[in-house]
């Protein structure tokens, strides 16, 4: 009977592994077809690109490349208008930045106020750094002493010498 949950065991595995290696092909299959083979002109380069980099006004968090708000598509033409007329990528933004402010910019300037949202983030994660590494050293310190703290009699490690080789004596 052993023998026989064995075979049934590899029958399985192999049938798992086929299963497997069918899906891994059909995914990568999948990924391939969806990869875009035409080349973008320049132009729709940086339209694609300016779309992603101004947020929709009306659509929280949403850049006006993701919106489908009537406002972000105007503002899609707009863009389009203003590349037609050789403007350059920050002369468009600063087009945008005029009639809505900075925040219409989804990555905030390097500058100023917005300077905040730049260092908060990497000041927060050294300072968790930190103290992540004082509670693991405390940690480790804690336990380093507990076990160096116990202090056995003679009599009371020969006892437990022979409780050890009680149970390991009765083992098979």
């Amino acid at each position: 009977m052993y023998k026989h949950d064995d075979i049934f065991i590899d029958v399985i595995n192999i049938f798992v592994f086929k299963y497997f290696i069918l899906m891994i092909c059909i995914l990568g299959l999948i990924a391939c077809s969806a990869v875009n083979t035409q080349e973008l002109s320049d132009k729709e380069q940086r339209i694609i690109s300016l779309n992603q980099q101004i947020m929709c006004p009306v659509c929280p968090g949403e850049s006006i490349d993701q919106s489908q708000n009537e406002l972000a598509v105007h503002m899609k033409n707009i863009i389009v208008k203003l590349i037609d007329q050789n403007k350059s990528d920050q002369e468009i933004k600063n087009y945008f930045v005029e009639r809505y402010g900075k925040v219409i910019l989804l990555q905030p300037p390097y500058s100023g106020f917005y300077l905040i949202v730049w260092v908060v983030p990497i000041i927060a994660f050294i300072i968790a750094f930190i103290i992540l590494c004082v509670v693991l050293y405390k940690m480790i310190n804690k336990r380093g002493m507990k076990s160096s703290s116990i202090n056995l009699s003679q009599h009371e490690q020969e006892k437990y010498y022979s409780l050890i080789k009680n149970v390991t004596d009765e083992q098979p």
